[in-house]
């Protein structure tokens, strides 16, 4: 094998230059580097099948698509305790819907959603409103409030949590039915300190009894 050292090579005509033929193999030996506008060329292995390449700043990693639209959360019971958390949220997550399936409580005094980034529930900061049908308003600094009046309210319906910007700016809005042929309305919004990672959903005074939550975000 021929060797041949050089410190430059340019296109004798033009400014292209080939090297080598079609069907040729052109090596760069481990430990040695290509660069291109002084930025070494990474060469990354292909991996599994239809996995794409993410970088992280530094380095090239292979890993899977994210599935299309909405990620399921864990279900939580809402069927005694106080309260129940929905965590592991992905940062960078932007919309989340937060779901009420049947879920009842003891006392007539209402339930509490709260929102919390990687240094807790936050319990302060919240502009929120509730409206029952029935002329019953209340108004909350410390949570989402839902004014309900009723023990064993049942109550079906969505939350909507969406972050505004990279502040960490988040506005809600929810509808629900509750069991005495009411509706309930909630509205509001809400500044964290960091990335929200998870939120709260508990009952003012009493305990859970009956039904379950979920998110769903993207």
């Amino acid at each position: 094998m021929s060797e041949i050292k050089v410190n430059k090579i340019s296109p004798s005509t033009g400014t292209d230059l080939d090297l080598g033929d079609s069907g040729d193999s052109l090596k760069v030996p481990s430990g040695a580097f290509l660069k291109v506008n002084n930025i070494d060329v990474v060469a990354v292995a292909p991996s599994t099948s239809g996995n794409i390449l993410t970088s992280n700043g530094s380095a090239w990693t292979s890993a899977a698509a994210a599935a299309a639209g909405f990620t399921y959360g864990t279900e939580q019971a809402t069927t005694s305790g106080t309260y129940v958390t929905h965590g592991s949220i992905p940062a960078g997550t932007s919309l989340i819907h937060l779901l009420f399936n049947k879920v009842s409580q003891s006392t007539t005094v209402g339930m509490n959603v709260q929102l919390g980034d990687a240094g807790g529930i936050e319990a302060t900061g919240y502009l929120s409103t509730s409206d029952r049908t029935g002329n019953n308003l209340a108004t909350s600094t410390t949570a989402f409030l839902f004014e309900m009046a009723y023990a064993d309210t049942q109550l079906g319906g969505i939350m909507t949590l969406a972050r505004v910007n990279s502040s960490h700016d988040w506005v809600v809005a929810s509808l629900g039915r509750m069991r005495t042929a009411h509706n309930v309305y909630v509205g509001g919004s809400k500044t964290l300190s960091a990335e929200l990672t998870q939120i709260k959903v508990s009952v003012v005074s009493g305990a859970f009894d009956a039904g379950s939550t979920q998110i769903l975000y993207m």
